[in-house]
C-alpha cells in the first residue's frame, strides 16, 4: 500500500468533493448558478406534479451514483475478494447495497409524506400513503 495509495486515495477524496460542490451548484435552490440560469428553476411535470429541474437532476444524480456504485461493487467487488481478509460474498454486498437503498427511499417517502415537493400545490401524502402501504403490506 504504501504512500503512493495513501496520496491517490486523497485526491480521489478531494476530486470527488470538489465534484460534488460542483453538482450542488447545480441542484440547491439558493446556489449562484441556479438563480443565475433562470431555465434550472422551470417546473417538468410529473405524475406526482411539478417539480423543478434542479431538484429532478439532484435526485437524478442520486439514482445514477447508487447504479454506479452497484456496478463497482458487482464487477470489481469480486475480483478483489482473494486480497481481502474476510471474504465477503456477492449476495451479501447485494444486500447490504439493497438495505442501503431501501433505507435511502424510506428516508425520501417520509420526507415527502411531511414536507412534500418544495413549492409543490398538490397534496401527494395520498400517493405516498398508498406506496407506503404497498411496501408494507
Amino acid at each position: 500500500m504504501g504512500i503512493i495509495h495513501d496520496l491517490l486515495l486523497f485526491c480521489d477524496i478531494r476530486l470527488a468533493m470538489t465534484i460534488h460542490i460542483l453538482w450542488d451548484s447545480f441542484t440547491h435552490v439558493n446556489s449562484p448558478v441556479v438563480k443565475r440560469l433562470s431555465w434550472l428553476s422551470l417546473p417538468v411535470n410529473l405524475f406526482l406534479g411539478t417539480i423543478p429541474i434542479y431538484k429532478l437532476l439532484d435526485h437524478s444524480g442520486t439514482i445514477v451514483g447508487f447504479m454506479i456504485g452497484l456496478y463497482y461493487l458487482y464487477f470489481f467487488g469480486r475480483e478483489n475478494l482473494s486480497q481481502t481478509v474476510v471474504a465477503v460474498s456477492g449476495y451479501a454486498k447485494m444486500g447490504y447495497c439493497i438495505m442501503i437503498i431501501s433505507i435511502g427511499i424510506a428516508v425520501e417517502l417520509l420526507w415527502l409524506y411531511r414536507y412534500g415537493i418544495p413549492g409543490n400545490k398538490k397534496d401527494i401524502a395520498g400517493p405516498i400513503r398508498l406506496l407506503a402501504a404497498y411496501l408494507l403490506a
